[in-house]
Protein backbone atom coordinates (compact mmCIF):
# COMPACT_ATOMS: atom_id res chain seq x y z
CA UNK A 1 0.00 0.00 0.00
CA UNK A 2 1.60 3.73 -1.07
CA UNK A 3 1.56 5.87 2.19
CA UNK A 4 -1.98 7.54 2.63
CA UNK A 5 -1.81 10.82 4.13
CA UNK A 6 -4.37 13.65 5.87
CA UNK A 7 -4.27 17.11 6.58
CA UNK A 8 -6.33 18.65 9.73
CA UNK A 9 -6.47 21.71 10.81
CA UNK A 10 -6.59 21.48 14.67
CA UNK A 11 -9.61 23.46 16.70
CA UNK A 12 -8.00 23.15 19.79
CA UNK A 13 -5.01 24.18 20.75
CA UNK A 14 -1.87 21.90 18.66
CA UNK A 15 0.07 21.06 22.30
CA UNK A 16 -3.46 19.94 23.91
CA UNK A 17 -4.56 17.50 21.40
CA UNK A 18 -0.83 16.12 21.55
CA UNK A 19 -0.94 15.48 24.75
CA UNK A 20 -4.28 13.97 24.81
CA UNK A 21 -3.50 11.52 21.81
CA UNK A 22 -0.07 10.56 23.96
CA UNK A 23 -2.21 9.59 27.08
CA UNK A 24 -4.74 7.85 24.92
CA UNK A 25 -1.68 6.42 23.34
CA UNK A 26 -0.29 4.65 26.09
CA UNK A 27 -3.89 3.59 27.24
CA UNK A 28 -4.30 1.70 24.87
CA UNK A 29 -0.56 0.22 24.64
CA UNK A 30 -0.41 1.92 21.47
CA UNK A 31 3.61 2.43 20.31
CA UNK A 32 4.59 5.97 20.16
CA UNK A 33 7.43 7.78 20.22
CA UNK A 34 7.62 11.98 19.25
CA UNK A 35 7.00 15.45 20.64
CA UNK A 36 4.20 18.24 19.77
CA UNK A 37 6.17 18.89 16.44
CA UNK A 38 6.41 15.16 14.83
CA UNK A 39 6.26 11.49 15.74
CA UNK A 40 5.26 7.80 15.17
CA UNK A 41 2.77 5.63 16.06
CA UNK A 42 1.93 1.95 16.04
CA UNK A 43 -0.76 -0.41 17.32
CA UNK A 44 -2.18 -3.38 15.67
CA UNK A 45 -1.07 -3.75 12.26
CA UNK A 46 -1.03 0.60 11.59
CA UNK A 47 1.84 2.33 11.41
CA UNK A 48 2.00 5.99 10.75
CA UNK A 49 3.79 9.33 11.71
CA UNK A 50 2.61 12.74 12.07
CA UNK A 51 4.33 16.09 11.55
CA UNK A 52 2.82 19.46 12.48
CA UNK A 53 2.73 23.04 11.60
CA UNK A 54 1.09 25.70 14.34
CA UNK A 55 -2.21 24.38 13.79
CA UNK A 56 -1.90 21.81 11.06
CA UNK A 57 -1.32 18.13 11.16
CA UNK A 58 -0.47 16.06 8.58
CA UNK A 59 -0.74 12.38 9.53
CA UNK A 60 0.74 9.76 7.08
CA UNK A 61 -0.10 6.17 7.50
CA UNK A 62 2.65 3.83 5.80
CA UNK A 63 1.06 0.85 6.69
CA UNK A 64 -2.58 -0.51 7.50
CA UNK A 65 -4.25 -4.68 7.84
CA UNK A 66 -5.15 -5.63 4.35
CA UNK A 67 -8.59 -5.01 4.35
CA UNK A 68 -9.34 -2.08 5.59
CA UNK A 69 -10.49 0.96 3.74
CA UNK A 70 -8.86 4.14 3.49
CA UNK A 71 -11.88 6.24 3.76
CA UNK A 72 -12.69 4.48 7.43
CA UNK A 73 -9.60 5.28 8.79
CA UNK A 74 -9.21 9.34 6.78
CA UNK A 75 -12.79 10.07 8.86
CA UNK A 76 -11.82 8.38 12.05
CA UNK A 77 -8.57 10.87 12.33
CA UNK A 78 -11.03 13.43 11.26
CA UNK A 79 -13.62 12.58 13.92
CA UNK A 80 -11.06 12.32 16.88
CA UNK A 81 -9.20 15.62 15.76
CA UNK A 82 -11.45 18.07 14.44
Amino acid sequence: MPNKTVQVTLREPAEKVLADAAKLAQKHQVKYSGDETRGQFSVRGFDGSYERTGQELTITMHTMPQGVPWFIVEAAIKSYLT
